[in-house]
């Protein structure tokens, strides 16, 4: 009898954490190269390649857009904000907001991946751009037609003046994200090399900073 109350003790703690799992909310916070940031029922977790949480998740890759992570033996990919819950999904969705959380790079900076007119982009978070900033070099690669729809504007430099152009973005999306008609600033040449997201974006969203993370969310 003592015999089999040990392997039934046993096999309850076997199954165990993988029930835990299953019935967790698992919300992809922040990625940065093989590094992510898990939310996991509200308690965040740093993982590096090859780590795993407290409650058995397993961070197998990450880079800027996605990370790869083992749970309960399966491996799931997510997006940035991606989740998975044990709530129904449209209930799930119909609960919150489009939201996304930022951790610092080593250089201290919040990047996010995200789309410009359905082309990918990496943008830098700037509360000191006024507008949407992104090179003329990239402007010409998703094809925004700045010189002949934009309206020629300059901007200063510590050193001179730089030809740009005011233009209207038709669709920007940041993880989960989207908002339609946004301003940008085109500027002449190879600066800035990464696009900034600038206040034309952030002010039509919700910014809030939790200690290291910058959370992100759409305005209802």
């Amino acid at each position: 009898m003592k015999l089999l109350k040990s392997n039934l003790l046993l096999i309850s703690l076997f199954f165990l954490p993988c029930a835990a799992i299953a019935n967790n909310q698992i919300v992809v916070v922040a990625l940065t190269q093989d590094k992510a940031v898990i939310d996991i029922d509200g308690k965040y977790h740093t993982l590096s390649i090859g780590q795993t949480s407290p409650e058995g998740v397993t961070l197998i890759t990450a880079d800027s857009e996605t990370a790869t992570l083992k749970i309960d033996g399966k491996l799931k990919v997510y997006e940035l904000g991606g989740q998975i819950s044990s709530l129904p999904e449209k209930e799930a969705i119909a609960n919150q907001l489009p939201t996304i959380r930022l951790a610092k790079n080593s250089q201290g900076l919040y990047t996010v991946a995200g789309y410009i007119n359905g082309y990918p982009v990496d943008f830098i978070v700037d509360t000191g751009a006024s507008s949407i900033a992104i090179s003329s070099i990239q402007a010409d690669l998703m094809n925004i037609h700045y010189q002949q729809e934009g309206l020629k504007i300059e901007v200063v430099t510590a050193s001179n003046k730089i030809p740009a152009y005011l233009i209207n973005l038709e669709k920007v999306k940041v993880g989960y994200i989207v908002l339609q008609e946004i301003e940008a600033v085109v500027i002449e040449g190879q600066y800035p090399t990464h696009i900034l997201l600038g206040m034309s974006f952030l002010d039509k969203i919700e910014m809030h900073r939790e200690n290291e993370l910058l959370e992100l969310r759409q305005s209802k």
